[in-house]
Parts: structure tokens; sequence; C-alpha cells
């Protein structure tokens, strides 16, 4: 499969779209940080080509020179050749040169194995003076563990979680008229037993639902949907359908108040960043406009709209799916069109319909990553900077560590420390940190990093919330939140 096509069934359009127009900060000590290789490698072939580059050693715009240039830039031409389709930008800078950069049309900044100089603190400095800033990820390897951290400056909005199992939000227990209309023109007390195996599930346990009492629960539903098919089917048992309607029959419950649920709470929990005069990201502005949108749409119709393709395949006929499939489509478009005319009502006339429809199709699977709260919510925390003496500066989190995490958080914390403190230089000698010993760790922390990097550019995916560490030895790895 082509690679935009790859691409495509990942992040769909709109995520492509998003991944070609993202620029990318790196910060970095040395012109010749491995790390760089593989987070360059993986970035490029997802489509990103702008970059924004600091090193502590001062460098060229990168061409064929061998000497002195960046690992991953030995020729231009061997970048390029990693996805003809793109043009490659760069704009390299000196340390010296960061409190002059604005960082507003920046997506992500990777602070990447910086221990020597004052790199953290004069990137906090500039985060802390700069209304709006771009999430930062702090990155080392520290042999034998490698870590990140997410910063975020403000709530990071994902547009889709995609989940794994996603539940069909199918409204069974709160049906529109037009759904009514179709399930009450069913009987099912005149269909022969074949015809009876292609009715599509929702359309049985919409009928053994009207049999039952809000307040039953489940057990007297399932019995319901067993006298509701197999009284006439004598071989029902082992029909797909019915099957289907058993397994189904939980989520027919509780799916509809759930989801509206879920999306209240996390109303709720945006309400306080709606009177942000700005926004960094522009994805986020406009997702938190949807949002301001669905709250008025939640007040007015006390339901959230219905996602749109979320209806599931099954197994039925083809004309009874086709018929309840148009059904639904035809619901999930009418509520779409009145989501953007509260949109309208907001402000946002000219609303972009991708982004609307996107929304639209996981409004059951959006969610809200919320930067760290608390005193020194601004400031990275001390494990990351060298700072931190002892664990007791985190002795809530750490008394939640199970037996298996607090040994690595121990030796992370004791690492970092000593590379402070010894101006980056890890080695004691014993050559356990060497390059070569830290490939695995680099190439295995690249493909993370770069993961990473395209969720928060494309708002799809949760990002790692917001320590993540991995154990070369024991090759395991976790996350955490500081």
């Amino acid at each position: 499969m082509d690679r935009f096509d790859r691409q495509l069934r990942l992040w769909g359009g709109l995520g492509h779209k998003c991944l070609a127009g993202a620029k990318v900060c790196l910060v970095t000590e040395s012109c010749n940080e491995p790390l760089l290789l593989e987070l360059q490698r993986h970035l490029l072939l997802a489509g990103v080509s702008r970059f924004m580059i600091f090193s502590h050693t001062e460098r060229a715009v990168p061409n064929t020179d061998q000497e002195g240039g960046f690992a991953f830039i030995n020729e231009t031409e061997e970048l390029e050749s990693l996805n003809p389709q793109i043009h490659l930008e760069w704009n390299v800078f000196s340390w010296s040169e960061l409190q002059q950069q604005s960082f507003r049309d920046v997506s992500v900044v990777l602070i990447l194995n910086c221990r020597k100089a004052n790199c953290v603190p004069e990137l906090t400095a500039k985060r802390q003076s700069s209304v709006v800033f771009p999430p930062v990820l702090l990155a080392g390897i520290d042999w034998p563990l490698a870590y990140s951290y997410l910063w975020l400056k403000e709530p990071h909005l994902v547009l889709s979680t995609n989940p794994e199992y996603a539940v069909p939000d199918l409204r069974l227990t709160e049906p529109w008229p037009e759904l009514l209309r179709y399930m009450d023109s069913l009987d099912l007390t005149v269909l022969r037993e074949d015809q009876l195996a292609e009715v599509p599930y929702p359309v049985i346990l919409f009928k053994a639902l009207q049999m039952t009492s809000r307040d039953d629960g489940i057990y007297p539903l399932l019995q319901n949907i067993d006298q509701c098919y197999l009284s006439r089917s004598s071989e029902g048992m082992n029909d797909p359908n019915f099957r289907q309607a058993k397994r189904s029959a939980r989520q027919a419950i509780n799916s509809v108040g759930n989801c509206r649920k879920r999306v209240s709470v996390l109303l709720a929990r945006l309400q306080k960043n709606w009177l942000l005069q700005d926004w960094h990201s522009h994805l986020n502005m406009l997702i938190a406009t949807l949002c301001k949108a669905l709250a008025l749409y939640l007040d007015m119709y006390q339901q959230i709209p219905l996602p749109g393709g979320d209806f599931p395949d099954m197994e039925a006929g083809t004309k009874p799916y086709n018929e309840l499939r148009a059904i639904y489509s035809k619901k999930s478009l009418q509520d779409r069109q009145a989501l953007k005319q509260i949109l309208a009502q907001v402000g946002a006339y000219d609303f972009p319909e991708e982004v609307l429809e996107k929304f639209c199709e996981n409004i059951n699977h959006w969610t809200i990553i919320e930067p760290v709260a608390g005193v020194n919510d601004d400031l990275i925390p001390g494990i990351f900077c060298g700072t931190a003496s002892d664990l007791n500066i985190h002795s809530n989190l750490f008394a939640k560590m199970s037996v298996n995490e607090l040994p690595v958080v121990e030796k992370l914390l004791e690492l970092i420390k000593d590379t402070h403190n010894n101006n980056g230089n890890t080695d004691t000698g014993t050559g356990t940190n060497t390059p070569s010993n830290s490939f695995p760790g680099t190439a295995f922390l690249g493909g993370v990093l770069s993961q990473e990097v395209i969720k928060l550019v494309t708002h799809q995916y949760v990002p790692i919330d917001n320590t993540f560490i991995y154990d070369m030895l024991a090759d395991e790895s976790f996350t955490l939140k500081f």
C-alpha cells in the first residue's frame, strides 16, 4: 500500500494536512546527537518537512559536507530520498538566539539529551514570558534508562482517541421519531425463520427493550430477547443476529447515558479554558469552539449529536441492514447541521467542514489532556533538570508506585542528578554509558517521540500523559504523571 494511503487510513485527510503543515523545533547540545537521526527519519516519513533547530554548536543549513554536520544529515539528497514528495526546510540557530524566537508557528518543541548547558532554564524563561507556547517534549537517555516528559502550557484537545473497542451509539433507549416508526413497522411475529435470521440485531434488541421496564436491569432484558426471538425460531439459538443481540444487551441499556455523562464531564473540565483569549494551536481553538457549541446543543436537545459513520457491521439481510443504516446516516447528518447552526450563532460562520465532520464522527471519543496544575505548574519537575534531591518532592506519586516501578524511578533520579552534577558526563569509566550501548534506547525512544509528535500535531490518539520511562536492561516500559 502506498505511504499516503497508509497515512490516510491512520489519520485521515485532516491529519495528513496537519502533518504537512507542521513545524517541529529540535533543541540539542551536540551536532552529532544520535536521537536526531531516529526522530528525523520517522517525521520525514510521516510527512513533516519544516524544522527549526537550536544547537550548542552552530551549523549552517545542511549540505553535502561530511565533517561536523548533524548526524542525520550527511547529504541532503539522502534525507530527501526518504520522502521525495516533500520539500525540506531547515532554520538553524544557536542557543543564544532562543529568546528572540516567537515559537508562534512551531507545532512541537523537543529537547533532546540537553544536560551541559543552560538550555532547560532558558526555554523555561521563554515559556513563562510567552502568552502561548507549543507543547514541549523533553527526552533523554541515561543508560540503562530512556525517558520522555510532556510539558504543556495549554490543554491539548484530542479530536479522536481512536479506541480499540468502540461501543456503537445506537440510541435504542432514546429513539428519535423516524427510528421509532421504522421499528414499529416491523412485525417479527409474521416472519418465517429464514426471514427472522436476516433481521438486524438492533431491531431484536429494540423489541426486547419495549418488553422491559427501565428499572428491570440486564437479566430481564436477556430473558425478553429469548422470548422475542426463540419463541418464533426453534433453531434460532445459533443465529448470528440473535447472538449479537445477547452480547450487546448491556451496552444497549448503558451506552446512551454513559456517553452523555462522559461528554458532560469533559465539557465541565474545559469550561475554565473557554475564556482564553488566545490558543497556540489553531486546531485546539477550533475544537474548543466546537465544544462550546456542543454544550449549547446539549442544553437545547438534552442529547449529543448522533455520531456519523458509527453504524456497525452486523449479520443481517442486505435490504433491512441498508434501510436501518440509512436512517442512522440521515439522523447523524441532521444533527451535524444543527451543530453547524449553533456554531454560526456563536460567531463561527465559516467553520472548516472537515474539522466539524471529524468531531461529529468521534463525538463519543474526544478527550482533554490538561497541564499539570499546582504552585509551580509553569516549571519543569526538578527530576528532569537535576535539581531534585530525593523522592520526597513527589511523595504522593511515589507512594502509589508498584514494587517494580519505584526502583526504576529511583535509578532515573540518580542518573539525571549525576549527569547534571558531572556537567553532562555519566560515564564513570566502566563504559556502561557509551553511545554504542545507548543505540537500542535511541532507536526505541526515537520511535516513541515521533509517535508522540504525530499525536500532538494531528490531535488524534491520546499522548502519553506525561512521563514515559523505558528500562533497556529489563526491556520494560511504563508511564507516570509528575
